[in-house]
């Protein structure tokens, strides 16, 4: 990666050029662990998304400076911490562009895309977490990109900031773990459990310890067996390696893989066609994969190309921790 300004142990505030953002950039917050050996390491990343008001340093030392138990320190200290400058307005936040500027979500994505550039990060460990009114922001961004987050945590500081928050349909890979049990934690923990997923959990009920332990014991899953893709407002239309051809709110479509049988089963509603972005760790791409679509069955010849695994780590589908060398595409039928 490019190297970044950074103190070892210290919040050290950065100013970030990003296309698309007002001069002189997007305002950021680094601190890297004190024993911070970027030739020699790779190490979890953990992006704060600060409440409303807060400047990205002091979200920063608002985590870090927060009560915890005596054997998480050393995750604490060992960890990436990144925060970001988020909108004044904050019916910008749950968006990717808000007037014309760049939203709420396209703030987060820049400060995670700077981190990833200029930093050793671990791609199987990038956490979220929200402070206050942030929560609900974090949740939004999880539900954009939920493929690339680890883990969500909710750290509700001051009253029940999960306003407007997502649904969980598309949490399927994304644990969430909310730092008090108000009536919205545990609504979305029970529509959670209702999707099929039961990975939301709150701090009381958890028995994995606090927020860092939580964190170092849910690393993302880069194959996943099972996927769930329900639009919300023109987003997502990919989860990991499924894809819908629809951008409608009643579009929705569920896929598990079977790599045993070379088996992929899909339920799909309100779109004409799935996508598949395959790899040998999802599929035997030796052979031909079988492809159960509302009933359906396909025999799908996916093959491993240079070009499909180029293209998708330029657009970003792929990522360093996960790449797809092959692709399909299958028709949706009605149910039988």
């Amino acid at each position: 990666p490019e190297r970044t300004k950074v103190k070892k142990g210290k919040v050290v505030p950065l100013t970030e050029a990003v296309p698309g953002f007002a001069e002189p950039g997007l305002a950021l917050g680094v601190r890297v662990p004190r024993k911070f050996r970027p030739r020699d390491e790779v190490y979890p990343l953990v992006l704060v998304v600060p409440p409303k008001g807060l400047a990205a340093p002091a979200a920063i030392d608002r985590l870090l400076t927060r009560a915890i138990a005596a054997d998480e320190e050393d995750l604490r200290d060992g960890a990436l911490v990144v925060s970001m400058e988020l909108p004044s307005d904050l019916a910008a936040w749950p968006t990717v562009t808000h007037e014309g500027a760049p939203g709420g979500i396209r703030h987060v994505l820049a400060a995670l895309a700077h981190a990833e550039r200029t930093l050793p990060v671990d791609r199987e460990h990038v956490h979220l977490v929200g402070l206050g009114e942030g929560a609900m922001l974090a949740l939004h961004v999880a539900d954009f990109r939920p493929d690339r987050f680890a883990s969500v945590v909710c750290l509700h500081l001051e009253d029940d900031e999960l306003f407007g928050r997502p649904g969980p349909a598309n949490f399927a890979t994304v644990p969430v773990l909310f730092g008090l049990a108000s009536d919205s934690a545990l609504r979305f923990v029970t529509e959670n459990a209702n999707e099929g997923h039961d990975n939301a959990v709150t701090a009381p009920s958890s028995t994995e310890g606090g927020e860092w332990t939580w964190m170092a014991a849910h690393p993302r899953d880069a194959a996943p067996k099972r996927v769930v893709v329900r639009p919300g407002i023109s987003f997502p239309t990919r989860v990991h390696w499924l894809s819908v051809d629809s951008n409608a709110r009643d579009s929705r479509a569920e896929a598990t893989i079977d790599r045993d049988a070379n088996r992929i089963e899909i339920v799909a509603t309100g779109v004409a066609s799935v996508g598949l972005f395959l790899n040998d760790d999802l599929v035997d791409l030796d052979r031909a994969v079988e492809v159960v679509v509302n009933g359906t069955t396909n025999r799908v010849s996916a093959y491993r190309e240079w070009v499909t695994a180029i293209d998708r780590m330029v657009d970003g589908t792929s990522d360093p921790g996960r790449v797809y060398v092959a692709e399909a595409r299958v028709p949706v039928k009605a149910a039988k």
